[in-house]
């Protein structure tokens, strides 16, 4: 019903500064008995890929703005540590479903990123630290175990995010130009990630890998 799905959807929207909050809710008027009419908070500065895509951390020297990276690192990271801690995992954490938002002051300066659409997001039952053959996602952010066992957990969550720190301080798409068929064999079997430029900064490509790391107990 309507209803239900109004409450597993309040239960699976975290209200925390880096999350696009869920304003209001109704269903009233629905055609359906089970469409909910749903107002999300107004992020008026576009979603992070479009930002990346536009060249938004980039300065003026044509060099990238580290520090803007970082802050927006920091505020996803708040963000799943936010879902983390109520059992709620996102299952879909990229780039594109990073929205910005601000008042006029470029990246870095007066816009916070908030992970947002939370569509395939899911609660862990008490207890259990997984939900099995769920096979959701976006492919090129999917975790191994998600890829071969459906297996959603905190951990791929954090292999996701990995994977957007790579976006962002690349701007680039992850595996581009490697077919949707092959590129699962090469993640699961062969250890496939995207690979950082030279000059990338140690820490940053540390945290990267850890996250995106094959073993999910590290």
């Amino acid at each position: 019903t309507a209803e239900s799905k109004l409450q597993r959807i309040n239960e699976q929207t975290p209200c925390q500064p880096n999350a696009s909050s869920l304003t209001d809710s109704a269903s009233k008027g629905a055609i359906t008995s089970y469409e909910v009419k749903l107002v999300l908070e107004l992020c008026d500065s576009g979603s992070l890929r479009d930002a990346l895509e536009q060249g938004a951390f980039i300065l003026p020297d044509a060099t990238l703005n580290y520090a803007a990276v970082l802050d927006t690192a920091a505020d996803l990271a708040k963000a799943c540590i936010h879902m983390h801690r109520h059992g709620v995992l996102h299952s879909d954490i990229k780039a594109r479903n990073v929205l910005l938002r601000g008042s006029g002051g470029s990246v870095g300066r007066g816009v916070t990123a908030k992970i947002a659409d939370f569509g395939l997001a899911v609660k862990l039952p008490p207890g259990e630290s997984c939900i099995n053959n769920l096979f959701q996602g976006t492919i090129t952010h999917m975790a191994p175990e998600v890829l071969n066992d459906g297996c959603i957990s905190k951990q791929s969550d954090v292999y996701a995010f990995g994977i957007t720190l790579w976006e962002l301080f690349t701007g680039g798409h992850a595996f581009k130009g490697v077919p949707k068929s092959l590129l699962g064999h090469q993640v699961i079997n062969e250890n496939r990630r995207p690979e950082f430029p030279p000059g990338t900064p140690v820490r940053y490509k540390q945290l990267a890998e850890w996250c995106w790391n094959k073993d999910v107990n590290i």
